[in-house]
């Protein structure tokens, strides 16, 4: 009677420990809409969630994700509600509240223009006299702010990054400033072939901004974040990365 007692005990312990770490290797990630990075109706939640999902892979963890406004997904890493949010740019403020992961994607803003009016530029010198499209509210990176706020560039503020396409294809701006990817995506999903093919881009980024998961700051956060980087590590070294980046560049994420 008391050996099948111990065996109870045993079974029982068993159990526990198997739901401890059934439980800890789930990941629950709060992000949001920010096409073709994130959204809840692209492949694999988007390319960059994809990243996240294969780095943790690597470390044998699931990921759950949930989609919230961007304020509430920030919130809730805080209120440790949630585990981890993709993705984000560092700053002060935030580093003060969050871990930080490695990079998982650098974004890069360029310059698109119509093909058929050749564009070049190295240094900001050389945007003199163009019609420049930007959007309210986006951020391109302290030599571009400075230019813009001393009237050394000419720039032109609307509500969103398509509006500037309609206009760049209307010949009412010169070049439009947008991040390369998201660009890329709204000539594929909002323009015909026949406009698409008519907008292309100049390669040198006028800003770069990384990314990253930013976890809570607290003994388990941490551990997270160590998780993770150590995973996308294993996934740049297996080369599955950089394939992820070249599907997400030809669209294979919006299909």
């Amino acid at each position: 009677m008391k050996s099948l007692f111990i065996f109870g005990l045993l079974i029982s312990g068993f159990f526990m420990v198997s739901m401890s770490y059934s439980s800890e290797s789930v990941i629950k990630v709060a992000t949001g809409e920010w096409s073709p990075f994130m959204s809840e109706t692209l492949n694999h939640y988007g390319f960059i969630n994809h990243i996240v999902t294969k780095s943790f892979e690597m470390e044998k963890i699931k990921t759950n994700y949930k989609f919230y406004p961007w304020i509430r997904a920030m919130l809730f890493i805080e209120k440790n509600i949630d585990d981890a949010s993709s993705a984000w740019y560092w700053n002060e403020e935030r580093a003060k509240k969050f871990y930080f992961s490695d990079t998982v994607f650098v974004e890069q803003q360029v310059f698109f223009y119509l093909k058929n009016k050749p564009f070049t530029w190295k240094v900001m010198e050389d945007l003199k006299g163009k019609e420049i499209g930007v959007t309210i509210g986006y951020y391109y990176g302290e030599s571009f702010k400075k230019g813009e706020e001393l009237k050394f560039l000419q720039v032109c503020r609307v509500p969103s990054d398509e509006q500037n396409f309609k206009k760049l294809l209307r010949g009412r701006i010169d070049v439009l400033l947008a991040s390369l990817f998201v660009g890329k995506e709204l000539l594929r999903t909002k323009f015909s072939a026949k406009e698409m093919s008519k907008v292309t881009y100049h390669p040198q980024p006028v800003n770069d901004g990384p990314l990253h998961l930013i976890f809570n700051k607290n003994a388990k956060g941490y551990e997270w974040m160590v998780l993770f980087n150590r995973g996308l590590g294993k996934l740049k070294a297996s080369g599955q990365y950089d394939m992820i980046i070249n599907n997400a560049f030809n669209g294979e994420y919006s299909k």
